[in-house]
This record gives structure tokens, C-alpha cells and sequence, in this order.
């Protein structure tokens, strides 16, 4: 199954944006274009293949078994004490995000060959030190530091630091870092890396914290939760229940052993999003690097996408309002510098691009607010007709004013008891 010619993906290969599903390759996992280029590169490699006869036969076979992992592996110097980490990263072009919801969590994963298909990437978000227990994201490993606004140096300070004059703290990041295996993957293990994670930026003052990044680890720890509760979908194999059901209780376990150290740890589902939308609220405020105009349109429809999931449809509708003010708004002013004739085409080319992911999201944020809407009709309908199967005998002019005094929507009221017309006579 591909992309809905509606839907949306970003080329993992040439790392476009907003690619229409019409132009995304099944097969190859990427854009139309990028694979043309493979394509025609596996044409030229198909005729070398030929010439070179058994030996390329044999260099296969001995590579049979490299080819069955999705991983590469990358041995690196971990930027918090030296020590070399052992690490795996997902080959690129053998997955796609399929299936995504509205606070994008990925629900659904395509893969190139059905051998990886039991791997679950967001397990594998977080690399970890097995030295001094520093774990974080790929990129802060690779490239401490690379933005202008890292706090990095301000946490290599104090981690260390908080380790040496904290015992408790001390323990608890060792007590999390035990039985660490990649090898061995599984969600409470993963669990305990996004605790890591989120631990180790915390021990930062207030201030200092990247509000961006805490928000995305408590995101995505939320995300594990729901995954584990949820039974039904697409594997109904009762066996693969049983096993995420004993996860679940495994990581309660680990929840309530850390409550010991760490009171206010969040214990559910539902604690990690009210956590994120915390510190995702302070970023769309002030991050820096939530300052492009598409980024800040993009994160009030994140915010939105995460109160509803949440149940808050009242909180999620007024982001979504602010996504469609706010994305007009900007839209209006990207035309009114595009008509500046001293414009560069480099701008030129940036804005319109803005423009267009701007214009992408408001459309998302309009089905959602429809679809809010009407959730929200069907909902009242429901209760309506409960009221009405016990005053049914009632005039509809007295029904329809009940209804209303009850505080249902003229148009759940005009569905059930519609007005009657008045007929006028010839002399009325």
C-alpha cells in the first residue's frame, strides 16, 4: 500500500518536503525521482554484474547474511566522557512512514523487504554511553553542540557533576542504564533509554533546558505507552498481546521503583502529553529554532494534534484556530515581499516553499477542525435522542425549546425536530 494521492511525505533520499503521494515509489520507498536514479544506477550496476560473472556470485553469498540486518553500525567517541559507543542506524531507503496521526506518532511503517518488518524504529531513537550512561538522540552524539542554541556545553558541565554530588541521582541514572541491549531490543528496555534521556536534560536548571527537545522525548515516551496499550490493529496475534501486556507491566514496574528517586516522574500515557505539550508550548514561545514562519504554523498544529489525542477538544480547536489566523497572516506577508522587484530568486525560491508548507498545514488544520465539528454533532445527536425518546410525546415546538434550554446546537435541534414550515393561505 502507497501513499493516498491526498497524503504528504518528505523523500528520505533527497530530503524534499511535501511530496504529493501521487509521486512517491512503493517499492523504492522514495520520491518518483530519486527512483528514476536508482533505477538507472541499478541498470549500470546490472551490466557490471555480468562482466564480472562468479566473482560478484560469490561476494554475494558471502554478504548474505550482512544483508539480512537493517543496521549499519557505527562505533563513535561519546561526547560526554570519551569512551567509544557501539551504534546502529537504520539503513536509508528500506522503510517509509506510511501511516502517520495527528500528533505525529507514525502508526504504520512500509518496508523494502519483509525480513525488517519486526523491527520497530522508535525503539532505536536513543544511543547511550555504557560508560557514563549519557544517552541521547544520534545527532547529539555525531554533532554535540552543531546548533547555536545547544546547551550541550552547559550539560557537559553538569552532568558529571550531578552524579558526583547527588548519590541518589547516581544511582538512579545506573540503576536505568543496567541491562542495556541492543541485541535484545524490546519496549521496556527502550523505556528506560527515553527516561534517560529526558533525565539527563533535566538535571539542567529550568533555563537552560531545550524546551524543543524535552518535549519531543516526553512525546515520544508517550507514544511507547499508547503502542503497548493498544490491542487492536493490524497483528491480532493473541501472542504478540500477551507479550506487550507483560511489557506494560514491566515498565509500570519500572515507574514505581523510580517514583522512589524521582516523585514526580510521569505514570501514564497521559502525564507524558500534558508533559509535552508543556515544554512544546514554552518552544513554539521562544526556541530559536522555531523561528521560521512554516515551523511556527507546523507547531501550533503539532500542539493541537497532541491536546486532542489527549481528549482536550476545546484546547486542540483553539490551536487549530490559531494555526488557520496564523498561517493567513504569514501568507500575506511572504506575497507581499514576493511582489518587492529587488527580491533574489534564492529568497524567491525559499519563500515559496514556506508558502506552500504554510498552505499544507492550514488545509490540514481545517479537515481536522471539520472533523472535530462533526464528531462534535454526532456526539450531541447521541445525547439528544436520549432526551427525545422520553418527551416524544410532547409538541415539537416545546421539544425544540427543551433541547435548546439543555444547550444542544440549533443544528442537532433542526435534525431531530425539524421546524415546521407555517403555511400561509390566500388571505394570510
Amino acid at each position: 500500500m502507497g501513499f493516498d494521492k491526498n497524503d504528504h511525505f518528505k523523500c528520505p533520499e533527497c530530503e524534499r518536503d511535501y511530496i504529493c503521494g501521487s509521486h512517491y515509489d512503493a517499492e523504492e520507498l522514495v520520491c518518483t525521482e530519486c527512483s528514476e536514479k536508482y533505477k538507472s544506477k541499478g541498470e549500470e550496476k546490472g551490466v557490471k554484474n555480468k562482466i564480472s560473472g562468479g566473482e560478484t556470485a560469490a561476494k554475494d553469498e558471502n554478504t548474505k547474511e550482512e544483508k539480512k540486518t537493517p543496521f549499519y553500525f557505527k562505533d563513535i567517541a561519546c561526547p560526554m566522557c570519551g569512551g567509544i559507543t557501539h551504534n546502529r542506524v537504520f539503513k536509508p531507503k528500506i522503510y517509509s512512514e506510511r501511516k502517520v496521526d495527528i500528533d505525529k506518532h507514525v502508526i504504520a511503517y512500509g518496508w523494502s523487504e519483509p525480513d525488517f518488518k519486526d523491527y520497530h524504529l522508535p525503539l532505536y531513537l536513543f544511543w547511550h554511553c555504557n560508560n557514563c550512561r549519557y544517552t541521547a538522540e544520534k545527532v547529539d552524539f555525531e554533532k554535540p553542540g552543531k546548533d547555536s542554541w545547544s546547551n550541550f556545553r552547559i550539560l557537559k558541565r553538569a552532568y558529571p557533576e550531578k552524579l558526583q554530588d547527588d548519590k541518589a541521582a547516581e544511582k538512579l541514572v545506573a540503576w536505568l542504564g543496567k541491562g542495556i541491549n541492543y541485541d535484545q531490543m524490546n519496549y521496556p528496555i527502550s523505556f528506560k533509554l527515553h527516561i534517560l534521556g529526558i533525565y539527563i536534560q533535566e538535571i539542567l536548571e529550568q533555563d537552560n533546558r531545550d524546551t524543543l527537545k524535552l518535549g519531543r522525548y516526553y512525546l515520544r515516551t508517550a507514544w511507547l505507552l499508547r503502542e503497548l496499550k493498544e490491542k487492536e490493529g493490524e497483528d491480532k496475534d493473541k501472542k504478540v498481546e500477551i507479550k506487550k501486556s507483560q511489557e506494560l507491566e514491566i515498565i509500570n514496574n519500572i515507574i514505581n521503583e523510580l517514583k522512589k528517586a524521582w516523585k514526580d516522574i510521569p505514570a501514564n500515557e497521559e502525564e507524558y502529553l500534558k508533559k509535552a505539550v508543556e515544554y512544546l508550548s514554552g518552544a513554539y514561545m521562544n526556541h530559536p529554532a522555531i523561528k521560521n514562519v512554516a515551523a511556527v504554523v507546523d507547531m501550533l498544529l503539532w500542539l493541537s494534534g497532541i491536546c486532542l489525542k489527549m481528549g482536550d477538544q476545546q484546547k486542540g480547536f483553539n490551536y487549530l484556530n490559531n494555526v488557520i489566523q496564523e498561517g493567513q497572516k504569514q501568507k500575506v506577508k511572504i506575497n507581499n515581499r514576493l511582489k518587492n522587484p529587488e527580491i533574489s530568486d534564492n529568497e524567491v525560491r525559499n519563500l515559496s516553499v514556506q508558502s506552500k508548507k504554510i498552505s499544507n498545514t492550514v488545509s490540514k488544520a481545517r479537515d481536522l477542525m471539520q472533523d472535530i465539528q462533526y464528531q462534535k454533532f454526532i456526539t450531541q445527536k447521541e445525547k439528544a435522542k436520549k432526551i427525545l425518546d422520553k418527551i416524544s410525546d410532547r409538541p415539537s415546538e416545546e421539544i425544540r425549546k427543551i433541547l435548546n434550554k439543555k444547550g444542544f446546537t440549533q443544528k442537532v435541534i433542526d435534525s431531530l425536530v425539524p421546524e415546521k414550515k407555517k403555511l400561509f393561505g390566500l388571505f394570510g
